[in-house]
């Protein structure tokens, strides 16, 4: 069975998304419209979480639904063995027309966000399993086994995307590692299970008596820390991606070198696209140590110009782009531009914003 034409030229959107991360939604609408459904996403198979990225750009109000009411109302999809067959699994597959009538699910989720239809595509990516899902409103009827066994043909290129997304983001999480190397800072990358997915060579170096991995899992040597440090774990996988959790610094006591700050920065805040499945990144500070300056940190730490940074650490300051621009002596127009190119280093679209990652910056640096 080939694909259709709508269908490769949807694929060939999503792997431009690759490049340019802006245009995912948008290709993964395009993937739904091919596929002549309502909207789509993807997730390793028992993890799905539609309210989280990526996923297509009409999904977003139903991923808000499902935020607000997964707790009380579960998903019959996620978080259970689903029965694929051939590489697919349709909702009837799964549920029955008793569940439909009697599961808070449909009431509360399905049924308002219009998506009451369901269907899973699976595919393989460095020996983990993931699945597309679909969705489609009432009107646009259930799924049928044809309809399965072609969202099965298609989930393998999907497949292919994703393990070049991986890719990149392995590529991206590297380079993240050495830029907190270079400011002489051990970090470490959580996941959404609250495991840690990567650290670099500081934070490893650290993870001796006071500080060691159990299962994956950071933990402190001294009792009072540890339960500090769970409930910053908690605060952070409590919270929405990308949100900075209410608790989110924590200080451990060391045997040898005490005052040990562990402060936790939503994975987001530092540049990271949809592809990455990091929650957040763990920043480990010895608060014996002096600060580093605003604009050596932010271009360490982000690839900036000097000038970028100069600029960048003046508006973050609470200074004006007309301001900034008049104390470093450059034209309104070259501040604009260095800005530009600062929103698009740090992740940032608005100069709030970036006060507001300086911020958190600066309390890591200067705790």
């Amino acid at each position: 069975m080939s694909l259709h034409m709508r269908t490769e030229r949807a694929l060939e959107a999503c792997y431009d998304a690759l490049i340019l991360p802006d245009l995912w939604s948008t290709a993964l609408q395009q993937l739904a419209d091919a596929l002549d459904v309502s909207s789509c996403t993807y997730a390793p198979v028992g993890g799905i979480k539609p309210y989280e990225p990526p996923f297509s750009t009409a999904h977003k109000e139903f991923a808000k639904l499902w935020c607000h009411n997964h707790k009380h109302a579960p998903c019959p999809y996620t978080g259970k063995a689903l029965p694929f067959v051939s590489n697919y699994v349709i909702d009837d597959q799964v549920v029955t027309a008793d569940d439909r009538k009697t599961m808070a699910y449909f009431h509360e989720i399905a049924g308002p966000g219009k998506r009451e239809w369901w269907a899973a595509g699976s595919f393989a990516v460095a020996d983990r399993q993931w699945c597309l899902s679909v969705y489609r409103d009432r009107a646009q009827g259930r799924f049928s086994h044809d309809e399965g066994r072609y969202l099965a043909k298609v989930a393998p290129s999907f497949g292919r995307i994703i393990e070049l997304a991986e890719k990149f983001e392995a590529v991206k999480v590297t380079s993240a590692m050495t830029a907190f190397d270079q400011l002489k800072s051990p970090a470490l990358i959580i996941d959404w299970d609250g495991a840690v997915r990567n650290l670099n060579r500081l934070a490893e170096n650290m993870l001796e008596k006071d500080l060691h991995l159990h299962r994956g899992r950071l933990s402190a040597s001294d009792p009072a820390s540890n339960r500090r440090l769970q409930q910053l774990f908690a605060a952070i996988l409590a919270t929405a991606p990308g949100d900075t959790p209410a608790l989110n610094q924590v200080v451990i006591n060391r045997a040898d070198t005490p005052w040990l700050l562990i402060d936790a920065m939503p994975v987001t805040a530092l540049g990271s696209d949809m592809f990455n499945e990091g929650r957040a990144v763990l920043i480990l500070t010895d608060l014996t140590n002096p600060p580093m300056g605003d604009s050596k940190l932010l271009a360490t730490l982000f690839g900036l110009t000097p000038a970028e940074a100069k600029l960048a650490a003046a508006i973050a300051s609470g200074t004006g782009i007309d301001a900034a621009a008049a104390s470093l002596h450059i034209g309104r127009e070259t501040a604009k531009c260095q800005l530009k190119a600062v929103f698009l280093k740090t992740n940032t679209h608005s100069q709030p914003e970036l006060m507001a990652l300086m911020g958190r910056l600066r309390s890591t640096n200067r705790a």
